[in-house]
Protein backbone atom coordinates (compact mmCIF):
# COMPACT_ATOMS: atom_id res chain seq x y z
CA UNK A 1 0.00 0.00 0.00
CA UNK A 2 1.45 3.32 -1.03
CA UNK A 3 1.29 6.45 1.02
CA UNK A 4 -1.34 7.83 -1.39
CA UNK A 5 -3.75 4.99 -0.56
CA UNK A 6 -3.87 5.84 3.15
CA UNK A 7 -7.36 6.99 4.40
CA UNK A 8 -6.64 8.17 7.89
CA UNK A 9 -9.43 7.94 10.47
CA UNK A 10 -10.35 11.11 12.47
CA UNK A 11 -8.51 11.35 15.70
CA UNK A 12 -10.32 10.61 18.95
CA UNK A 13 -9.97 14.28 19.99
CA UNK A 14 -11.69 15.52 16.82
CA UNK A 15 -14.50 13.03 17.31
CA UNK A 16 -15.03 14.27 20.86
CA UNK A 17 -15.03 17.98 19.89
CA UNK A 18 -17.64 17.75 17.12
CA UNK A 19 -20.73 17.06 19.32
CA UNK A 20 -19.62 19.71 21.83
CA UNK A 21 -19.29 22.34 19.08
CA UNK A 22 -22.72 21.38 17.73
CA UNK A 23 -24.34 21.78 21.15
CA UNK A 24 -22.69 25.17 21.68
CA UNK A 25 -23.88 26.43 18.29
CA UNK A 26 -27.41 25.17 18.98
CA UNK A 27 -27.48 26.84 22.39
CA UNK A 28 -26.29 30.18 20.97
CA UNK A 29 -28.96 30.07 18.27
CA UNK A 30 -31.72 29.39 20.78
CA UNK A 31 -30.53 32.22 23.04
CA UNK A 32 -30.45 34.77 20.21
CA UNK A 33 -33.89 33.73 19.03
CA UNK A 34 -35.28 34.10 22.55
CA UNK A 35 -33.82 37.61 22.95
CA UNK A 36 -34.94 38.84 19.53
CA UNK A 37 -38.43 37.38 19.22
CA UNK A 38 -39.74 36.35 22.63
CA UNK A 39 -38.59 38.78 25.31
CA UNK A 40 -41.18 41.64 25.53
CA UNK A 41 -40.05 45.22 25.03
CA UNK A 42 -40.78 47.72 27.80
CA UNK A 43 -43.52 50.31 27.17
CA UNK A 44 -42.99 53.08 29.73
CA UNK A 45 -45.75 55.48 30.78
CA UNK A 46 -45.07 59.01 29.49
CA UNK A 47 -43.33 61.20 32.07
CA UNK A 48 -41.51 64.51 31.66
CA UNK A 49 -38.25 62.60 31.18
CA UNK A 50 -39.49 60.35 28.37
CA UNK A 51 -42.41 62.40 27.07
CA UNK A 52 -43.02 62.29 23.32
CA UNK A 53 -41.27 64.89 21.20
CA UNK A 54 -43.33 67.63 19.51
CA UNK A 55 -43.65 65.53 16.35
CA UNK A 56 -45.29 62.68 18.23
CA UNK A 57 -48.86 62.20 19.44
CA UNK A 58 -49.60 61.19 23.01
CA UNK A 59 -51.77 58.11 23.33
CA UNK A 60 -53.69 57.54 26.56
CA UNK A 61 -52.24 54.64 28.54
CA UNK A 62 -54.12 51.59 29.74
CA UNK A 63 -54.55 53.07 33.22
CA UNK A 64 -57.68 54.86 31.96
CA UNK A 65 -60.01 52.99 29.66
CA UNK A 66 -61.06 55.81 27.35
CA UNK A 67 -60.70 56.34 23.62
CA UNK A 68 -58.93 59.55 22.54
CA UNK A 69 -62.13 61.07 21.15
CA UNK A 70 -63.35 63.24 24.02
CA UNK A 71 -65.13 60.36 25.75
CA UNK A 72 -65.44 60.60 29.51
CA UNK A 73 -63.01 59.04 31.94
CA UNK A 74 -63.76 58.42 35.61
CA UNK A 75 -60.63 59.88 37.18
CA UNK A 76 -57.11 61.20 36.80
CA UNK A 77 -54.75 59.78 39.38
CA UNK A 78 -56.15 59.51 42.90
CA UNK A 79 -57.30 63.08 43.50
CA UNK A 80 -59.34 64.01 40.42
CA UNK A 81 -62.63 62.13 40.22
CA UNK A 82 -66.01 62.84 38.65
CA UNK A 83 -68.41 64.02 41.34
CA UNK A 84 -65.63 65.18 43.69
CA UNK A 85 -64.31 68.72 44.29
CA UNK A 86 -61.79 69.83 41.66
CA UNK A 87 -58.32 70.20 43.25
CA UNK A 88 -57.38 73.86 43.47
CA UNK A 89 -54.29 75.32 41.78
CA UNK A 90 -52.65 78.69 41.22
CA UNK A 91 -50.73 79.64 38.05
CA UNK A 92 -49.77 82.75 36.15
CA UNK A 93 -51.33 83.65 32.83
CA UNK A 94 -49.62 85.12 29.77
CA UNK A 95 -49.92 88.59 31.31
CA UNK A 96 -48.22 87.45 34.53
CA UNK A 97 -51.48 87.74 36.43
CA UNK A 98 -52.11 85.10 39.09
CA UNK A 99 -55.09 82.87 38.36
CA UNK A 100 -56.58 80.59 41.04
CA UNK A 101 -59.14 77.97 40.06
CA UNK A 102 -61.19 78.50 43.23
CA UNK A 103 -61.64 82.19 42.33
CA UNK A 104 -64.08 81.04 39.66
CA UNK A 105 -66.41 79.25 42.06
CA UNK A 106 -69.95 80.08 40.97
CA UNK A 107 -69.05 79.75 37.28
CA UNK A 108 -68.92 76.68 35.07
CA UNK A 109 -65.22 76.14 34.32
CA UNK A 110 -63.68 74.21 31.44
CA UNK A 111 -59.98 73.56 32.11
CA UNK A 112 -58.24 72.48 28.92
CA UNK A 113 -54.68 71.08 29.04
CA UNK A 114 -52.76 71.50 25.79
CA UNK A 115 -49.37 72.03 24.11
CA UNK A 116 -48.34 73.89 20.96
CA UNK A 117 -46.93 70.73 19.31
CA UNK A 118 -50.15 68.71 19.81
CA UNK A 119 -52.15 68.54 16.52
CA UNK A 120 -55.49 67.56 18.17
CA UNK A 121 -55.08 70.52 20.55
CA UNK A 122 -54.82 72.92 17.61
CA UNK A 123 -57.89 71.38 15.97
CA UNK A 124 -59.87 71.74 19.21
CA UNK A 125 -58.95 75.38 20.02
CA UNK A 126 -61.52 77.04 17.69
CA UNK A 127 -64.27 74.96 19.33
CA UNK A 128 -63.23 76.14 22.79
CA UNK A 129 -63.05 79.75 21.61
CA UNK A 130 -66.52 79.49 20.02
CA UNK A 131 -68.24 78.19 23.17
CA UNK A 132 -66.39 80.76 25.28
CA UNK A 133 -67.67 83.59 23.08
CA UNK A 134 -71.22 82.20 23.02
CA UNK A 135 -71.63 81.15 26.66
CA UNK A 136 -69.22 83.44 28.49
CA UNK A 137 -72.02 85.87 29.39
CA UNK A 138 -73.94 82.99 30.99
CA UNK A 139 -71.11 82.15 33.38
CA UNK A 140 -68.74 79.93 31.39
CA UNK A 141 -65.01 80.28 32.04
CA UNK A 142 -62.46 78.53 29.81
CA UNK A 143 -58.93 78.18 31.18
CA UNK A 144 -56.37 77.02 28.64
CA UNK A 145 -53.62 75.40 30.67
CA UNK A 146 -50.42 75.01 28.68
CA UNK A 147 -48.21 72.12 29.88
CA UNK A 148 -45.19 74.37 29.59
CA UNK A 149 -42.89 71.80 31.19
CA UNK A 150 -42.99 69.76 27.96
CA UNK A 151 -43.50 72.70 25.62
CA UNK A 152 -41.54 75.75 24.45
CA UNK A 153 -42.79 78.76 26.41
CA UNK A 154 -41.65 81.29 23.79
CA UNK A 155 -44.03 79.67 21.29
CA UNK A 156 -47.14 79.85 23.46
CA UNK A 157 -48.11 83.50 23.00
CA UNK A 158 -47.64 83.55 19.18
CA UNK A 159 -49.61 80.31 18.97
CA UNK A 160 -52.50 81.76 20.99
CA UNK A 161 -52.53 84.98 18.97
CA UNK A 162 -52.52 83.11 15.66
CA UNK A 163 -55.67 81.23 16.66
CA UNK A 164 -57.48 84.28 18.04
CA UNK A 165 -57.81 82.81 21.53
CA UNK A 166 -59.21 85.31 24.06
CA UNK A 167 -59.87 83.12 27.10
CA UNK A 168 -57.20 83.04 29.84
CA UNK A 169 -54.13 80.93 29.03
CA UNK A 170 -52.11 79.70 32.01
CA UNK A 171 -48.51 78.49 32.09
CA UNK A 172 -47.35 75.40 33.99
CA UNK A 173 -43.54 75.60 33.64
CA UNK A 174 -42.65 73.02 36.29
CA UNK A 175 -45.52 70.61 35.60
CA UNK A 176 -46.85 71.00 39.12
CA UNK A 177 -50.46 70.98 37.91
CA UNK A 178 -50.34 68.87 34.73
CA UNK A 179 -47.92 66.29 36.09
CA UNK A 180 -48.86 66.11 39.79
CA UNK A 181 -52.22 67.66 40.74
CA UNK A 182 -53.97 66.60 37.51
CA UNK A 183 -51.72 63.73 36.32
CA UNK A 184 -52.37 63.72 32.60
CA UNK A 185 -52.58 60.59 30.46
CA UNK A 186 -52.85 62.35 27.12
CA UNK A 187 -53.33 65.67 25.33
CA UNK A 188 -55.63 67.42 25.00
CA UNK A 189 -57.39 66.75 28.31
CA UNK A 190 -60.43 68.73 29.48
CA UNK A 191 -62.00 68.97 32.93
CA UNK A 192 -65.52 70.41 33.20
CA UNK A 193 -66.35 71.79 36.66
CA UNK A 194 -69.81 72.91 37.77
CA UNK A 195 -70.74 76.07 39.67
CA UNK A 196 -70.23 74.39 43.05
CA UNK A 197 -66.67 73.31 42.16
CA UNK A 198 -67.39 69.61 41.49
CA UNK A 199 -65.82 67.74 38.57
CA UNK A 200 -68.58 66.82 36.13
CA UNK A 201 -66.53 65.43 33.23
CA UNK A 202 -62.97 64.32 32.42
CA UNK A 203 -62.23 63.97 28.71
CA UNK A 204 -59.07 62.82 26.96
CA UNK A 205 -58.82 63.84 23.34
CA UNK A 206 -60.61 66.57 21.37
CA UNK A 207 -64.07 67.46 22.65
CA UNK A 208 -66.85 66.83 20.10
CA UNK A 209 -68.16 70.25 19.09
CA UNK A 210 -71.72 69.02 18.54
CA UNK A 211 -72.02 67.79 22.13
CA UNK A 212 -69.87 70.26 24.05
CA UNK A 213 -72.24 73.23 23.89
CA UNK A 214 -75.20 71.12 25.05
CA UNK A 215 -73.19 69.71 27.97
CA UNK A 216 -72.09 73.15 29.09
CA UNK A 217 -75.55 74.66 28.61
CA UNK A 218 -77.04 71.97 30.86
CA UNK A 219 -74.64 72.99 33.65
CA UNK A 220 -75.14 76.72 33.09
CA UNK A 221 -78.92 76.53 33.18
CA UNK A 222 -81.37 78.53 31.09
CA UNK A 223 -79.94 81.52 29.29
CA UNK A 224 -80.85 84.82 30.96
Amino acid sequence: MSRFDINPEPSMLAQAIRPIAFLLALGLGLFLGWRLFIVPRPNPTPTPSNFPKPSQTIVPTATIAVAPTGESAVQLGQSVRVGQPAPDFTLQDLHRQTQRLSDYRGSVVLVNFWATWCPPCRIEMPTLQAVYEKLGDQGLIVLGLNWTQVDAQQQVEPYVESLGVTFPVLLDPDGRVADSIYPLQGLPTSIIIDRSGLVQQISIGPLPADKLEAQLQALLGPAP
